[in-house]
């Protein structure tokens, strides 16, 4: 696991090797354990990654190159499938220099194969692949999002990097905030889209790559992976449960790959608690980690409970994180600089991740389960409405049944006619959030509004919160955490089930439920979906009740000039004095994650 950056450009004054260091600098926390860099002189392009070892610690070391030198490789993430397609290539009499690289079979892969091989690839990455011949470099992303890659490009310079950290030093780009992100953010506390809050700097989606000559300053997108729903309707539901079985432990099987210890990131759901359990049935030893609330006012959002109970029936080395208030509100600001972005969903596993780096370098995590067994149920009202053979294929119908459902409802914070209100003039006058959704919604192959919802949550809240989140809170502390669920062989089998078999209205995840019955205590098998929350309400209106005034006082907001200064009165205050309004604590929590960014932000000098 690494952090990738690279640096290129067409003027005189600008030398790109003069700049790498301080761009790898930025992106140190990602890989403390190896650094190294390329330069192409004659172009003014240098390539250059920091290194967290996990496999073949001295056959893997970057950046990596052909034997005849014209090919560079570096590389950030984990192929699981890599000895597979070694073995495949050996077949060909291609040789190799390491015993296990998987950096070393992507470069031959790449070589002998071309890019278009790209879609063989199992696991996690973003890499850039240069040719010094044709003065060409090659971006990817892997299908789901697991790896970050962003990037800058204008008539005169192009940046990549795993984050964008490394542009922040250079001095090379003007930082202003996209005004559609903020938009968006007030409605999904995450930005859904591949632009960032940046203006100009923008994320590689997943499934694709690009390809930058240098010779003739082109640049190309290409996509090498989709979501495609091709249901096998004349399969039994016994037979799915054996199919889910086998093919989630192949997958960890191949996830499980490491030099490493490695341990799981245990909340007591199901998701979580299936990865011990089956790989208890690879006998694999394995430790596990759990997060509880110190304060009896909390205790109903601990799952320790259960995370004993999995524990204890597979005898794993269990170890619990009780988090404090007070050591969450002094990370606040380390927090928002970790995810670069406004981010207003749940953040314990920052504290997660941190205890557990202390001994380890990989966690298991669930994420994904979700999204492959039911979306949470929000696809509910439009499948309803489906029934009824009623046209549903229009921007009305989505915000009325889906964008607008209430919060308690899986549903999304402010839509688009309340956050007007609350915005400067400025800031209204753009695109529907609703309708950028219901754009990447009929995207989709499927007419199953479940279908459709999956493939949106895909294309927007695993990769853009989830995924996100997980890489850049776990990369913060040096810490690789790896999404077995989001194996290719678990979306490929998600892609075959008939969406009435994998969920229900009654079960949201009843076909994972069904398959893991024998596996898992009855008490986590029939136990509802938590979620992995903190006690918002008790925090906002306590301990982080100061915060929240200074930064919606009528003179920070004045000077922000973002906000309309009747926020405060109409929305923050009312909910604070427990009063009806428009306001609840996910609202309210989002606001103040996006002020402690700003603010960071600001005080580091990033944003004019």
């Amino acid at each position: 696991m690494c952090g990738i950056a690279g640096i290129y450009s067409n003027k005189a004054n600008i030398n790109s090797n003069t700049y790498i260091g301080k761009m790898l600098d930025s992106i140190s926390h990602r890989g403390p354990d190896d650094e190294g860099q390329f330069y192409d002189n004659k172009i003014n392009l240098a390539l250059g990654m920091r290194r967290l070892t996990i496999v073949d610690k001295f056959g893997g070391i970057q950046p990596m190159y052909s034997k005849d030198n014209r090919y560079v490789l570096i590389f950030n993430g984990e192929i699981v499938n890599a000895n597979e397609l070694r073995k495949n290539l050996v077949s060909k009499n291609i040789s190799f220099q390491s015993s296990h690289s998987d950096t070393e079979v992507l470069l031959n892969l790449l070589i002998h194969e071309g890019i278009d091989s790209i879609y063989k690839l199992n696991g996690m990455f973003a890499f850039a692949f240069y040719d010094t011949k044709k003065k060409t470099i090659v971006l990817a992303r892997d299908r789901s999002g697991i790896k970050n890659l962003y990037y800058y490009i204008d008539e005169n310079i192009f940046i990549f990097s795993s984050e964008i950290k490394s542009f922040f030093n250079l001095n090379l780009i003007k930082f202003e905030i996209n005004k559609q992100s903020v938009f968006d953010y007030l409605s999904l506390m995450y930005l859904p889209r591949s632009t960032t809050v940046f203006e100009k700097i923008n994320k590689l989606d997943p499934g694709k790559y690009i390809i930058k000559n240098f010779e003739n300053n082109t640049i190309k997108t290409n996509e090498y992976f989709n979501l495609f729903f091709k249901s096998e309707k004349k399969i039994s539901i016994n037979e799915w449960k054996e199919r889910i079985i086998t093919t989630f432990a192949n997958s960890l099987e191949r996830w499980s790959m490491s030099d490493c210890p490695y341990t799981c990131s245990l909340s007591g759901g199901l998701d979580s608690s299936s990865i011990v359990a089956l790989l208890g049935k690879l006998n694999k030893k394995i430790d596990t980690f759990s997060l509880g609330f110190s304060q009896i006012e909390e205790n109903r959002y601990n799952e320790l409970l259960n995370a004993r109970l999995i524990s204890n029936k597979f005898k794993t080395k269990h170890t619990e994180v009780i988090l404090n208030p007070k050591q969450l509100v002094e990370d606040l600001d380390d927090i928002a600089f970790s995810m670069e972005e406004p981010y207003g969903g749940g953040v314990p596993s920052w504290l997660l991740f941190k205890n557990i780096s202390q001994n380890y370098k990989v966690v298991f995590t669930g994420t994904g389960a979700d999204e492959i067994f039911g979306s949470y149920g929000k696809w509910r009202r439009l499948k309803l409405y489906s029934y009824l053979q009623l046209p549903s294929n229009n921007n009305f119908i989505f915000e009325k049944l889906f964008f607008n459902r209430s919060i308690d409802k899986r549903g999304y914070y402010f839509n688009d006619k309340i956050k007007r209100n609350f915005l400067r003039q400025e800031y209204r006058y753009l695109k529907n959030t609703s309708h950028t959704l219901f754009d990447i919604y009929e995207e989709c192959n499927s007419n199953d509004p479940i279908d459709k919802v999956t493939y949106l949550d895909f294309k927007t809240q695993l990769n853009n919160e989830f995924l996100n989140m997980t890489d850049k809170f776990s990369m913060a502390h040096s810490l690789e955490a790896r999404p077995p669920f989001l194996d290719n062989e678990m979306i490929n089998l998600m892609l075959m089930m008939p969406s009435n078999i994998r969920t229900s209205f009654r079960d949201i995840k009843y076909l994972l439920r069904y398959s893991l019955k024998e596996y898992l205590p009855n008490t986590i098998i029939t136990g509802p979906k938590k979620g992995f929350e903190i006690p918002l309400e008790f925090w906002l209106r306590n301990d982080l009740k100061e915060l929240i005034l200074y930064y919606f006082s009528p003179k920070y907001l004045k000077e922000q000039n973002i906000f309309s200064e009747n926020i405060l009165e109409k929305l923050i205050l009312p909910y604070l004095n427990d009063n009806k309004g428009y306001g609840n604590k996910t609202m309210i929590w989002g606001l103040l994650m996006f002020q402690i960014w700003y603010n960071k932000f600001k005080l580091e000098n990033i944003l004019n």
